[in-house]
């Protein structure tokens, strides 16, 4: 049931954004909106998968596994 309501909200969204193209004045307060949230979820998406990356390439240096070398060089690449 789950899965069915989030494919029903990805459907409704996906047709007002579409549905924006061809009606810009009438739906342009919604899809403001949309792209807001939109950014806000890519923004905190992003930061997960960064801190999980990040989680992993510290946890390589401090054991010293296999690649600890490269983990080194990612983390000194995300400073």
């Amino acid at each position: 049931m789950k899965k069915i309501l989030w494919i029903l909200i990805a459907a409704l969204t996906g047709s007002t954004v579409l549905a924006g193209y061809f009606f810009q004045d009438q739906l342009n307060p919604v899809l403001s909106l949309i792209f807001e949230w939109g950014l806000i979820l890519l923004a905190v998406a992003g930061l997960i998968g960064i801190g999980i990356l990040a989680a992993r390439h510290i946890r390589r240096v401090i054991h010293w596994e296999k690649g600890a070398v490269l983990s080194v060089v990612a983390l000194v690449a995300f400073l």
